[in-house]
C-alpha cells in the first residue's frame, strides 16, 4: 500500500514540477508581473499629474500667495495657528536640509580618505562611482527642502524655476 502512495506522491511531485517549468503562457510571459507593474505606473502617473495646490492643503489667492485667513477658515483654526504651522514647517525644512548636507559631507570626507589611503583597484573605482547617484539624490533632497523653505518664508506657492530664479540663496534659511 505504501508503494502506491509513494508512486502517487512521486507522480504528483513530477506533475507539479512540470507545471512549474512549463506552466501556462501567462506564467511564462509574466502576465501577473506586467499587470502589477502597469498598475504601479498608473498610480505613479496619477501622483505626478496631481496639482501642487491639492497636495499641501494651503489656500492660495490669485497671485499665488498663501491666504492665511482662508486656510484658517478651511481647517477651522485661528490665523495665528496657521502662521505657527508655517514657521514650524520652515524650521523643519531647514533642519532636514542641514542634516542631509552633514551626511553628504561626512560621506564625502570618508570617500576622500579611502580614496587617498587605499590602492585603486577596479572594485574601488566601481564603489566610488556608485556613490555619485547617492550624492546627487542628497543634493536634490537639499534643493527640495530649500524650495519648500523658500515657499514657507515667502508665504507663496511657486514652482521650482521661480525659486531658482528669485531666491537669494538655494540653501534654506532659518527665518
Amino acid at each position: 500500500m505504501s508503494g502506491a502512495n509513494e508512486k502517487k506522491g512521486v507522480l504528483a511531485k513530477t506533475g507539479r514540477a512540470a507545471r512549474l517549468v512549463v506552466g501556462s503562457p501567462s506564467v511564462a510571459v509574466g502576465a501577473t508581473s506586467i499587470r502589477d507593474g502597469y498598475s504601479l505606473l498608473r498610480t505613479l502617473w496619477g501622483i505626478v499629474r496631481r496639482k501642487p495646490e491639492a497636495e499641501d492643503g494651503f489656500q492660495v489667492d490669485e497671485s499665488g500667495r498663501i491666504d492665511i485667513v482662508a486656510t484658517a477658515e478651511v481647517y477651522d483654526v485661528s490665523p495665528a495657528a496657521v502662521e505657527i504651522y508655517l514657521q514650524n514647517q520652515q524650521a523643519r525644512t531647514y533642519q532636514r536640509a542641514w542634516a542631509a548636507a552633514l551626511i553628504g559631507a561626512c560621506l564625502l570626507a570618508a570617500w576622500i580618505i579611502v580614496g587617498l589611503s587605499g590602492s585603486w583597484r577596479s572594485q574601488t573605482l566601481v564603489t566610488a562611482i556608485e556613490m555619485m547617484p547617492f550624492w546627487f539624490a542628497l543634493g536634490l533632497y537639499i534643493l527640495q527642502n530649500g524650495w519648500m523653505n523658500w515657499q514657507f518664508r515667502q508665504r507663496r506657492k511657486a514652482g521650482m524655476l521661480a525659486y531658482i530664479r528669485e531666491a537669494d540663496t538655494l540653501f534654506p534659511k532659518r527665518s
